[in-house]
């Protein structure tokens, strides 16, 4: 799993005053923990993450899934305008005017 982006651990932050770097880690920690489980053989633990992760959030950052939510929005909108279109022209070479389209040999 990847860490969470720098602006959303600021995102966060900034949502939730007082907000940590450590109960941001302790998140992260956990969600690594539980997509490294298998659901069927490890249900007693992944529930026991589960719960855990929910009372995380539950009681120090509420506003997780709107803020997450609001700074892939400003990500995907950042891409598309930095996208630029790609144009083709084309262009009929001056010797192929006869309909031959050799060109030169």
């Amino acid at each position: 799993m990847e860490p969470l982006h720098p602006e959303l651990r600021a995102d966060l932050k900034r949502a939730h005053p007082g907000l940590d770097d450590g109960t941001i880690d302790e998140y992260e920690n956990l969600t690594s923990l539980r997509l490294g489980l298998d659901p069927e053989r490890d249900k007693a633990r992944v529930a026991e993450i589960d719960a855990t992760r929910q009372r995380l959030l539950k009681t120090h950052m509420p506003h997780y899934i709107k803020v997450r939510e609001a700074f892939l929005a400003r990500r995907r909108a950042a891409a598309d305008n930095s996208a630029s279109p790609v144009q083709v022209q084309w262009r009929r070479n001056d010797s192929d005017a006869d309909g031959a389209g050799g060109g030169k040999r």
